[in-house]
């Protein structure tokens, strides 16, 4: 086939005879649709980011409080066998 934009005079040429129909911006249609499907992906990899990021925050805050009550369960262990009362028979 061949490069696409080698056709660009002869289209530059329909915009000379007819003013109404303007060449702005040409562009190929892959090129097209690369520049909408860009901003999606960088939402996309945003979102995905940011996920990441409450996943491992929440993670880190489980683990916080599990361990925090495992500490303190076993300091109440400690403290109860200190007071368990004493079989005198």
């Amino acid at each position: 086939m061949g490069d696409p934009m080698s056709a660009l005079p002869a289209v530059r040429g329909v915009g000379e005879i007819d003013r109404n129909r303007p060449l702005i911006d040409p562009r190929t249609e892959e090129s097209f649709l690369a520049l909408q499907a860009q901003y999606p992906r960088y939402y996309s990899m945003l979102l995905g980011l940011f996920a990441a990021v409450a996943l491992a925050l929440a993670a880190v805050g489980i683990y916080g409080v599990m361990r925090m009550q495992w500490n303190s369960g076993r300091a109440k262990s400690a403290s109860a066998s200190h007071w368990a009362p004493v079989d005198g028979t």
